[in-house]
C-alpha cells in the first residue's frame, strides 16, 4: 500500500555486554580437575620411565636387549612386523636404496588415506556452510557476489530467532524444549567447531611428529655432521645424552602447528558463536513477546560470519598443502631401514657386541650415555666364525653396510 504520509525511524546503537553461565563455567572447571586429577595419577602411579622419544627406545633396548626380536632381523623395515604372527625373521641380505627415501613413507598409506580423507571432509564441509550461509541472507550466490558479500559481516547477526532456526540451524521456528535445554543444545552446536579443530591438530601433530620421528631415527649414529648426532635424545638425560624437546617437536615445527591451531579456533569461534539477545522498547523498557514463545523479552541464538568460514577455508587448505609438500620434497639420509615408529626395528638394532656388553655389566660403563654409531658390528663366535650384524655401538664411528651383503 502506498504512504500517505512520511515514515520516520531512529536508529539505536546496541549495548553489548558479556554473556556468562555459571553452569557451564563448573562443567568447564569440573573437566579441567578431571584432566589434571588424571595427569597426577599418572605420575603418581608410574612404575618404570615411559618411552617417550626414539632415543628412549633405544637407551631401553640397550641396557635391555629384546628376546623376542634377535638380530637376525636387523635388516627389515616396519612393513615386516606388521603380522604379529610372522615366523621368525631369518638374517637376508641388505640393500641400499638408490634414492634417498621421502618423509611420506615414514607415515604409511593408511595414515595418509585416512589424514587426506579428513581433511578433504573438512574442506567440503567448510565450502558447503560458507555457501549456505551466504545464499541464507537471500543474495545473489555466483563467486563475484561472494567475495563481495562475505565482507558485510555486519549484517549476518540481524536474524530474528525464527530465521535463524530455520535457515542456520534448523531448529524450528518454536522452541520445543524448555530455556536451559535450548541454551544446552546452542551451546553444543555452537562448540562442535572447536572440537572438530581439536581433532584437525591431532591429525596435524600426528603426521609431523611420525616423520621427525623419522628423521630423529635416521641421525642417531649416522656419522652426521652435527656434533650432536651421537648421542640419544631421551626425558631424562644422563652423561652425553640430550633433553628432550619442551613441545615433543622441535620448533620450527611445533610453533607453526601451535599457531595455525590457535589462528583455527578462533576463527571457529568467530565463525559459529552463541549470544543472547535482550529487547528494549524505546522508552527503556524490557519487551515481552508473550508466554506462548516462552521468551521474555530475550532470544537465545546462534551467529555466523561467512568471512570467518571463508579464512577457515584458506587456512586449513593451505596449512594441509604444506604438509604434504614437506613429505614430499625432504628427504631421509641413507642407511639405517626405515622404522616408521615400530619398536621391532628399534629392538633389532640394539644388540650389542660382546665387547660392548662386557664393558656395560662387568666394568658398569654406560654405552647409551656415550656417543653411538650405527653399523656393521662384527664379532668371532666360539666356533671361529665371524658374526656380523646392523646395529649399535660404542664410538663415533662404524663401517657401513655393504649393498647385497647378508647380516644377522
Amino acid at each position: 500500500f502506498p504512504l500517505k504520509h512520511t515514515a520516520f525511524s531512529e536508529v539505536f546503537e546496541p549495548e553489548c555486554r558479556l554473556l556468562a553461565n555459571p553452569l557451564f563455567w563448573w562443567l568447564t572447571t569440573l573437566c579441567g580437575l578431571a584432566i589434571a586429577c588424571c595427569l597426577s595419577g599418572m605420575i603418581h602411579f608410574q612404575r618404570s620411565m615411559p618411552l617417550v622419544t626414539i632415543g628412549d627406545a633405544v637407551d631401553s633396548f640397550l641396557n635391555k636387549p629384546s628376546e623376542q626380536i634377535t638380530r637376525s632381523a636387523c635388516s627389515y623395515d616396519h612393513t615386516s612386523f606388521r603380522n604379529m604372527f610372522r615366523p621368525k625373521l631369518v638374517p637376508k641380505s641388505y640393500h641400499q636404496h638408490g634414492a634417498r627415501r621421502r618423509w611420506w613413507q615414514a607415515v604409511g598409506l593408511t595414515r595418509w588415506g585416512l589424514t587426506t580423507l579428513w581433511f578433504l571432509t573438512i574442506i567440503l564441509a567448510l565450502i558447503t556452510c560458507f555457501m549456505v550461509g551466504v545464499q541464507n541472507n537471500g543474495r545473489r550466490t555466483d563467486p563475484k557476489s561472494y567475495m563481495k558479500q562475505m565482507y558485510e559481516s555486519h549484517r549476518r547477526f540481524e536474524k530474528p530467532l525464527q530465521e535463524a532456526d530455520q535457515a542456520s540451524l534448523s531448529l524450528g521456528s518454536r522452541p520445543t524444549s524448555g530455556p536451559d535445554q535450548r541454551k544446552l543444545k546452542l551451546v553444543t552446536i555452537a562448540n562442535t567447531p572447536q572440537f572438530i579443530t581439536s581433532l584437525t591438530y591431532l591429525y596435524y601433530n600426528m603426521v609431523v611428529t611420525l616423520m621427525v620421528a623419522e628423521r630423529e631415527w635416521h641421525r642417531i649414529g649416522s656419522g652426521d655432521k652435527r656434533s650432536t648426532s651421537s648421542y640419544l635424545r631421551v626425558s631424562n638425560p644422563r652423561g652425553r645424552q640430550r633433553g628432550s624437546y619442551f613441545l615433543s617437536l622441535p620448533y620450527r615445527y611445533a610453533i607453526p602447528l601451535m599457531a595455525i591451531t590457535i589462528a583455527e579456533k578462533w576463527l571457529a569461534s568467530v565463525g559459529v558463536f552463541y549470544f543472547n539477545l535482550d529487547l528494549w522498547d524505546t522508552e527503556g523498557r524490557r519487551v515481552t513477546l508473550g508466554e506462548d514463545r516462552q521468551l521474555d523479552g530475550s532470544i537465545s541464538t546462534l551467529g555466523y560470519s561467512a568471512l570467518a568460514v571463508f579464512w577457515m577455508i584458506i587456512l586449513t587448505a593451505v596449512s594441509w598443502m604444506a604438509i604434504v609438500l614437506l613429505a614430499i620434497i625432504r628427504r631421509y639420509p641413507p642407511g639405517k631401514p626405515l622404522m616408521g615408529t615400530c619398536t621391532g626395528v628399534i629392538a633389532a638394532s640394539c644388540h650389542l657386541s660382546t665387547v660392548d656388553r662386557v664393558k656395560q655389566q662387568v666394568f658398569g660403563e654406560d654405552i647409551a650415555a656415550g656417543a653411538l654409531s650405527w653399523g656393521v658390528i662384527r664379532q668371532v663366535s666360539q666356533d671361529g666364525e665371524v658374526e656380523q650384524w646392523l646395529g649399535f655401538r660404542s664410538g663415533k664411528k662404524a663401517e657401513m653396510p655393504v649393498d647385497g651383503q647378508i647380516y644377522g
